[in-house]
């Protein structure tokens, strides 16, 4: 976040416009659309609406653990795809279930709700 403040007014004194610098690419906004519906059949009942996972108890926090989406796209989608052993067991791999766009747009969805 803080990138954008410091952004935004060096882009505007450089002549840009406004509108041009706050413009969001709608294929983003579609990836993060649908993660939510794949987060919301596939993931949830582990991670919770929330993202704590139940304060870690069920699956891995999202939100205490920082470290988690700290990871590149490359290690959580080899998570996602291969499943992960974890200190609460193990989450199954998802190869057989979703496609890689659709592991692409939940780890998007999961970026814009519970990363930084």
């Amino acid at each position: 976040m803080r990138i954008l403040v410091v952004t935004i007014p060096l882009l505007l004194a450089m002549g840009c416009d406004l509108d041009d610098v706050l413009t969001t690419d709608t294929e983003d906004i579609e990836l993060v659309t649908q993660g939510k519906g794949i987060y919301d059949e596939h993931c949830i009942g582990c991670h919770q609406a929330d993202g704590t996972g139940g304060a870690g108890e069920l699956a891995a926090d999202f939100i205490a653990d920082r470290e988690r989406l700290a990871k590149s796209d490359f290690e959580l989608l080899a998570s996602i795809r291969d499943g992960r052993e974890g200190a609460m067991g193990m989450m199954p791999p998802w190869k057989e279930i979703l496609t890689p766009y659709e592991m692409r747009a939940g780890l998007a969805y999961l970026r814009a709700e519970f990363g930084d």
